[in-house]
């Protein structure tokens, strides 16, 4: 068969896959649910985009990030609340991350590498549980990720100022449900003034399009917070103080929780959370978290060095609370699975340096948005789902690697025949 039938059997298999696990765990009746629906509820009741946060003790109106309770708000207005349709929805963006993956490691390397990765992202098991089990931005932000990979390097192809154009336009919505993903602007605009075979006059405008048009999409949220709060809140307001905090206190693990289990804010002093509790708005009560990490800095700076190098570990190996709260043998079967695809990641970087033909800055844009946000996402707290967001475009190396060793055994078979 060809390899594009291969492909459809697979983006058909992860579909029905996946509408399995909603059946059978029954998620379209029951599943977990976070923030966003609280935040829709409010919504619906003509309340506005207000979160009941009662980990603070106070509505917050900046808690969460804004496009996927949208999405899921407008599905829910048109199918009667409907936990199944935001569940195809995510089944859908789900998949399609493995065709996209498949696009962008067919163009770098070929069809054979792109149908490996597209199988070992469409079959991830966590990314299956996402998608199906919970109604949780996570699909979206990982589809983010990769379409605004591929958009990259269809950009640089194509020099068209539309795909410019477009990319900016994912770059702003992709940032509307994972800020992050904002990393992606510095990158595209490093990488154009490597790769593109333009003058840098040219290559200026190009990126200039991207941020204008990244810009316009973001200004509507700025502008909604800037109108509430009187200052500028880029995203969510815990960004600027709590999960910085989570990141640098005296009780930090790397993670958002201690090791007995309890969420870092349980293991807070006594005396801060009374003068969290205190407040009355969220601004204020994120100020005094972001004083407290800020002067954990200043007091320890070679213990928050280190407390950052640690959580940068983390995000490529595992934190010492990841599998606190699903059962053993499931992080165990992941944690072969994942040091198994180090292992491939290994051979196909060794091969890429030494032997590949293939054009390195290719690649360039896939190591820089993987190392980017292991590295911004060390300045917070890291847990295993958000290697998840990046993990699809690591598989293009694992599938290059697994193609590689493939080679080999079939030349060493041929040779011994």
């Amino acid at each position: 068969m060809k390899i594009k039938t291969y492909l459809l059997i697979f983006i058909i298999a992860g579909v029905l896959l996946r509408l399995g696990v909603v059946f059978m765990t029954e998620s379209h009746l029951n599943p977990e649910l976070f923030e966003y629906e609280d935040v829709i509820n409010h919504l619906f009741a003509g309340e506005g985009f207000t979160f009941s946060n009662d980990k603070f003790r106070l509505d917050y109106y900046a808690a969460i990030h804004p496009l996927f309770t949208f999405i899921c708000a407008g599905i829910y207005l048109f199918t009667y609340h409907s936990f199944l349709a935001v569940e195809i929805f995510q089944i859908l963006i789900s998949v399609a991350t493995g065709f996209l993956i498949y696009k962008i490691a067919s163009e770098i390397f070929d069809k054979k590498v792109g149908l490996i990765a597209a199988a070992l992202t469409i079959f991830h098991p966590g990314l299956i549980i996402y998608s199906t089990t919970k109604v949780h931005s996570q699909t979206l932000d990982t589809f983010f990720f990769v379409l605004i990979t591929f958009w990259i390097l269809k950009a640089k192809r194509t020099l068209k100022s539309v795909d410019f154009a477009l990319l900016g336009v994912f770059i702003g919505l992709g940032s509307l449900a994972r800020g992050t993903i904002i990393i992606a602007l510095p990158i595209a605009a490093f990488y154009y003034f490597l790769a593109l075979p333009l003058k840098k006059i040219q290559v200026f405008k190009k990126t200039v399009i991207i941020f204008l048009t990244a810009i316009a999409i973001l200004s509507p949220w700025w502008v909604r917070n800037y109108l509430i709060f009187k200052q500028p809140v880029y995203m969510t307001t815990e960004s600027m103080g709590y999960v910085l905090w989570v990141g640098f206190n005296d009780n930090a693990t790397g993670t958002l929780y201690a090791l007995d289990g309890k969420t870092q804010l349980a293991k807070a002093p006594e005396g801060l959370k009374e003068m969290v509790f205190s407040q009355t708005d969220e601004i204020a009560q994120q100020d005094i978290f972001r004083r407290e990490a800020v002067n954990f800095i200043l007091r320890n700076p070679i213990k928050s060095l280190v407390l950052y190098l640690k959580r940068i570990f983390f995000f490529w190996w595992f934190t010492p609370t990841q599998g606190f709260f699903y059962p053993k043998i499931y992080f165990t079967i992941y944690k072969l699975f994942y040091a198994a695809s180090l292992f491939f990641i290994f051979i196909a970087i060794f091969h890429i340096l030494k032997y590949s033909p293939i054009n390195k800055l290719d690649i360039l844009p896939l190591f820089l948005f993987i190392l980017g946000l292991s590295l911004l996402q060390g300045l917070y707290y890291v847990e295993g789902r958000h290697r998840w967001e990046i993990e699809p475009l690591l598989f293009i190396f694992v599938a290059y690697g697994i193609q590689i060793l493939r080679k080999k055994a079939l030349l060493h078979d041929i040779r011994h025949r």
